[in-house]
């Protein structure tokens, strides 16, 4: 029961995080950069591999069903197979992989979780911009899917490898 609460509770996170704009200056492309990604991978690392992979899974089954979860409040199929649909399926590989490292105990080290949060980060931006690759190219999809994501992605590797430790110490520890 607790995990189910948990998965249904990552998945709201997502949703809502999916919102959440962060604008980066001199960001060049029409693909909405979100908080996504941030509450994929400090949910799957405050967690596990398998809460954290169910609660992305949940989400996507969600935006798919027409709920509008995915990033500027759209939903559907056409989503999951459209020009972001590589960063969304790459979100199930990022959660279980940094789950995997949470369930290693790395989640109370900030380096650590810079290593974690970075793999993850990278797992969903080449992900991503390789599927783009196949509706607009490798060169623009770079252009456009990955180096514009950069400054973003760095800003919530950091954000993310200090807030786990904090919640660990703080939260986790008091349970």
């Amino acid at each position: 029961m607790k995990d189910s609460i948990l998965i249904v509770l990552g998945a709201v996170l997502i949703s809502i995080s999916g919102q959440l704009d962060l604008e980066v200056p001199l960001s060049t492309t029409d693909i909405s950069g979100t908080w996504q990604t941030f509450a994929v991978l400090v949910f799957a690392f405050a967690t596990n591999r398998k809460i954290g992979t169910l609660a992305v899974l949940l989400y996507l089954i969600l935006g798919v069903l027409g709920a509008p979860v995915f990033a500027d409040g759209t939903s559907g199929w056409n989503v999951l197979v459209g020009k972001t649909g590589g960063f969304l399926s790459a979100f199930l590989i990022s959660a279980f992989i940094v789950g995997r490292f949470a369930e290693l105990g790395w989640n109370p080290s900030f380096f650590k979780g810079i290593v974690a949060m970075a793999i993850g980060t990278l797992i969903i931006l080449i992900g991503g911009t390789l599927y783009l690759s196949t509706f607009i190219g490798i060169e623009k999809a770079y252009q456009y899917g990955f180096a514009p994501f950069l400054l973003g992605a760095f800003i919530k590797i950091i954000l993310g490898a200090l807030v786990l430790p904090l919640y660990y110490n703080f939260i986790k520890k008091a349970h």
